[in-house]
Parts: structure tokens; C-alpha cells; sequence
């Protein structure tokens, strides 16, 4: 079986995926999107979250998607992975979708991708998500390729008796009966990944970061168990690794699937260490931090007051408008999170401007936050100033990050201009020292 898309003149380098979580449900979840955000040869362009149990409670959904935020933040990717809240409600019947801006970010990519490339969706809960994307758009159904933790084999044949779906018996019949290229792992093969407490401490913890949350979310989410099943972990790795596990295809309701039957825990297992050791050596060497490429859309930005996306033929961008009544147009980078070391960053933009003389405070600039642990200023207080330009031109600015950064954020501003313009393309920072 081959995972990544087919190649063209226009085939993006890594298989681009979404990952659909019910991540506060169990501690597999986060588990699994570590491995998958750590995997090089992924470009996970979405991260969006699921409830659990039927009747579904909007509250899980939130939760869900608060801890999706997290582990994106913690390995230093809310610049590049959208976060998107699902569907609040399990589906009314087999045919009625949820809308919601998971099913929509799915919808959205799929349509984007160049022809002869699906988007992968890797879904580790119940399936409203996928489901209620197809039956919103079922023109995409072609353009995706699912995978996903659900159902159980027996006799040849997947039954939804299993825990993700009966959370929506109605979706779960839906993704069935669709025409959607499907990759299951039943709960029944998915159950032989066993991971012991005292293994994932000796890799994880005291680490920092992402991984020692994922430590803390076993501890909260399973406190006192010393082993636990992590399903989801063998579905990743199955979808990463084929050799890993036996994948089979079965005939049903007049469709193949392919469902994966049998799986080598041991193989599974010295893979997930040894990519998460990488993310480690990758992640300190790794120059740039986070780079906005506005045509592909704002990917973790706040679009404040006065800002707003436009268009010139293909090219997307973000347009400032001097504010008629108050002093400010902006628009907020993602936070990033930091060691706390001394650093230096360069931050450069592609910008144009019809704005005569700016300053810090004045007119077109770049306000750069400095932040300790308790979100407090630190060091000395910094900015941008950008010149006026009627072609797009680049700005750099070298940022000093002093001892005892945890965040760092910027700002794009129009102040004090009322009427005047600030376009913005590109934004991106990388630390060079």
C-alpha cells in the first residue's frame, strides 16, 4: 500500500493530512498526534476535535479542542497547524450531517489540494467530522483517503459495536455506505498496543515541553494504572510504518476496504521512541520558528480590528486600514513558546504601504511582545518601522530575545492614519542565533 499522494508538477512535498481527535476522551489521543505532528513526512495541516458518547456533549467537544491547542502550542506549531472545533451534536440519522468548522476546514482542504492528491483524514474517535464533511460536500468524497480507529472485525466483516461508534452509530453507517477510499483499525487489532508507565517515563519524562505533558495527561487521565492501551498510537504508526502491521482488504456492502488484522506492537513501539528522540534533535535545530505565507491563510493569526484578507489574482494577503474611530488596526501573530535562553530572531515581512512616516507608536509598524511565564514584559521594548512603498518591498528587523523569555508574540499596526493602508504577504521569523 502506498500512503502519500501521487506525484505531479504540482505535488506538495509531504502527504498533507488532518488529524480528527477526541483528545480529552483517553490518553491514547494525545499520544497519537504527537506522533503524528513529529512525523517529517506528514505536512498535519489541521488538528480538530471530536466529543464522545452519545448524546454528545458540547463541553467534551471544548475540551477536546482546548487540548488540541495545547499540544500544538507545546511543540511549537500553532503558527502552522489550524485548531478547529467539531461537530457539538452526533448526527440525527444516517444522512443529516453536523456542520461545524472541523467538517468545514476538512471540506476546504480537500478542495484546495491540486488534482490527482487526496487529503488524508486520520481519525482517532467517533466519525461526525468525516461523515458530516462528505454529506456537506459530497464532491470531495474522491479527494479524501480516511483512516480510522473505529469499528470491530470479526468473520470478515467490521460491525459497529465498538466504543468511537456507537458515539455516532449514524455516522459510523454513513462513512461505511460512502464511496470514501477507507483504512480501518478495528478496536479488536487496535488492542494488542500495550504500553507500560515506567517506559513512557523513561523516555518522556523530565524532558520538557510536549513531553512532559504527555506524562502529566497519562497521570490525570489514567492516575495510578501502570499499563494502558493505546489505540490510536497503533493506528498511526500502521498508517506510517506498513510493514508494522497486516493490512487486508474485505468486501462489504458492495465496497473493498482495507482493514488492518494483525500488528507488531514491538515494531510499533521502537518506532514511536525513536521518532520522538528526532522531533527532539530536530526541534533544536530547527531555524525557522514560524513563517506566515498569508495566500495559504492566516494558520494561527487573529485578524483585529481594520485588518481583513484580500485578493490580487492567486495571491492572498492581509490589508491594515487606518481606523476612523480609535487609534489602532492590528493584526496578532500565534504565540510562540520558548526555552527561556538568550536568543536572536530575525522577523522579516513582504509588505507595501501608502503611509509617509512611521515610528514606533506612528503609523505603519511591528509591536514585538516579550513575555515572561506570568505573561509580564521583559527586557527592552522593541518594534519595526516600515517605510512607504507602493510595490511590495521586505522589512527585517533583528529581535533580541532576552534570559527568562517564555512567549514572544507580534503585532502588524496602522496607527494613527485614519484611511490609510497596510498590506502585509508574508511574515516570518528565524532564530539565528
Amino acid at each position: 500500500m502506498t500512503l502519500c499522494a501521487a506525484t505531479g508538477a504540482v505535488a506538495r512535498a509531504a502527504q498533507v493530512v488532518i488529524v480528527d481527535a477526541d483528545t480529552k476522551n483517553e490518553i491514547d489521543d494525545p499520544f497519537a498526534i504527537f506522533r503524528a505532528l513529529a512525523a517529517t513526512e506528514l505536512e498535519v495541516v489541521g488538528l480538530t476535535s471530536e466529543g464522545w458518547v452519545q448524546p454528545s456533549d458540547p463541553a467534551r467537544v471544548a475540551a477536546s479542542h482546548r487540548a488540541n491547542r495545547e499540544i500544538v502550542a507545546k511543540m511549537g506549531l500553532a503558527g502552522t497547524v489550524t485548531c478547529a472545533i467539531g461537530a457539538t451534536s452526533s448526527m440525527p440519522n444516517r444522512h443529516t450531517p453536523v456542520d461545524s468548522p472541523a467538517a468545514q476546514l476538512i471540506i476546504s482542504t480537500a478542495r484546495t489540494l491540486p488534482a490527482g492528491q487526496k487529503l488524508h483524514v486520520v481519525t482517532t474517535g467517533q466519525l461526525t467530522n468525516l461523515a458530516s464533511a462528505l454529506l456537506l460536500d459530497p464532491k470531495i468524497e474522491p479527494r479524501i483517503a480516511a483512516y480510522v480507529v473505529a469499528y470491530k472485525l470479526a468473520a470478515g466483516r467490521l460491525t459497529t459495536d465498538e466504543f468511537n461508534c456507537q458515539g455516532d452509530p449514524h455516522a459510523a453507517a454513513c462513512v461505511l455506505a460512502s464511496g470514501v477510499e477507507l483504512y480501518v483499525m478495528p478496536a479488536n487489532t487496535a488492542g494488542a498496543y500495550v504500553v507500560d508507565k515506567a517506559t513512557v517515563d523513561r523516555h518522556f519524562r523530565t524532558r520538557g515541553g510536549i513531553k512532559d505533558y504527555l506524562v502529566r495527561f497519562w497521570e490525570s487521565g489514567a492516575p495510578g494504572q501502570t499499563h494502558r492501551t493505546l489505540w490510536d498510537v497503533a493506528l498511526v504508526e500502521a498508517y506510517l510504518n506498513p510493514g508494522a502491521a497486516t493490512l487486508s482488504t474485505i468486501t462489504q456492502g458492495g465496497r473493498s476496504i482495507r482493514a488492518w488484522t494483525a500488528i507488531d506492537k514491538r515494531a510499533m513501539e521502537s518506532d514511536y521512541w525513536a521518532a520522538a528522540d528526532a522531533f527532539d534533535a530536530r526541534a533544536a535545530a530547527m531555524p525557522l520558528t514560524w513563517d506566515s505565507d498569508f495566500s495559504r491563510g492566516m494558520r494561527g493569526w487573529r485578524l483585529g480590528r481594520g485588518a481583513m484578507l484580500k485578493r490580487e489574482g492567486a495571491r492572498m494577503y492581509v490589508r491594515l486600514v487606518g481606523p476612523t474611530e480609535g487609534d489602532i488596526a492590528d493584526c496578532m501573530s500565534p504565540l510562540l513558546q520558548l526555552d527561556g535562553a538568550e536568543h536572536e530572531y530575525e522577523l522579516a515581512c513582504t509588505y507595501r504601504t501608502d503611509i509617509q512616516r512611521s515610528g514606533l507608536h506612528s503609523g505603519a509598524w511591528f509591536i514585538f511582545y516579550k513575555l515572561d511565564g506570568d505573561e509580564k514584559s521583559i527586557g527592552t521594548w522593541t518594534g519595526l518601522t516600515l517605510k512607504k512603498s507602493a510595490r511590495w518591498t521586505t522589512a527585517k528587523a533583528t529581535v533580541e530575545i532576552p534570559t527568562g523569555t517564555r512567549t514572544f508574540k507580534t503585532a502588524i499596526r496602522i496607527q494613527g492614519r485614519k484611511g490609510k493602508l497596510l498590506d502585509v504577504r508574508t511574515v516570518s521569523l528565524r532564530r539565528i542565533r
